[in-house]
């Protein structure tokens, strides 16, 4: 991702795009089925930490990430701004830390709340949509429950609606701008966050040996002369 591109068109086009073919693609694909479950909500939150830091800028944080929720997403349906954190949460850390999402017992109150997930596009269970649920025959066990396709559909949404305010504002869209080219700028490794010098020593020869290892060359995404 070169920095000279505008992040407006980078935003509308590229990042929507790979939305559109990452993201939409797979939650269609499994509709109906035993799979997107897990992988398109890590996803969605992960389209989240970044497109955060181009609003509220490095180093990105959770915190970014949900104050991006609770304004962006919650423009479209309030109860990302009532359950911002518990999503981000369950769904963000647990799914890419723990594989699946968090389960969370209150610290002082009797009640616990688990996750449920569908994956149909039908109107009733969009409207199910963030709704908690209390498990029947047990006072104390609630499910907060995400369909899948409006997951998808608020984010889009909510990057629609952070692009007009880029449109709108030229301060902001510079901050954008500016949040963009240095996420996008290569880094040497010495610049890399890491205090361990093991691990940017171990980077560095990784880096030497898989150049001295090229045999072949590449042009437009084909190899060159030969087969790997």
């Amino acid at each position: 991702m070169p920095p000279s591109l505008d992040v407006v068109d980078y935003v509308e086009k590229d990042f929507l795009a790979a939305i559109n073919n990452d993201l939409i693609a797979v939650v269609k694909f499994h509709e109906g089925t035993n799979g997107g479950f897990h992988s398109v909500p890590r996803e969605v939150f992960c389209y989240i930490d970044y497109i955060s830091v181009l609003r509220y800028g490095l180093p990105n944080s959770s915190t970014k990430a949900i104050r991006f929720i609770e304004k962006y997403l919650g423009s479209m349906n309030g109860r990302y701004k009532h359950f911002g954190k518990l999503l981000y949460e369950m769904w963000r850390h647990g799914t890419v830390h723990e594989f699946d999402p968090k389960a969370l017992r209150h610290s002082s109150k009797k009640y616990s709340i688990g996750w449920q997930t569908n994956n149909d596009s039908g109107k009733e269970e969009r409207a199910c949509h963030l709704e908690c649920f209390k498990v029947k025959g047990k006072s104390d066990t609630f499910l907060l429950n995400v369909n899948l396709f409006q997951l998808v559909d608020d984010l889009v949404q909510a990057i629609h609606v952070f692009a007009a305010e880029l449109k709108r504002t030229e301060k902001r869209r510079a901050e954008a701008q500016r949040y963009y080219n240095e996420i996008s700028k290569q880094l040497s490794v010495k610049d890399l966050s890491s205090k361990n010098k093991s691990v940017k020593l171990s980077l560095n020869l990784q880096i030497t040996k898989a150049v001295k290892s090229q045999r072949l060359e590449i042009y437009n995404g084909s190899v060159v002369g030969g087969k790997c």
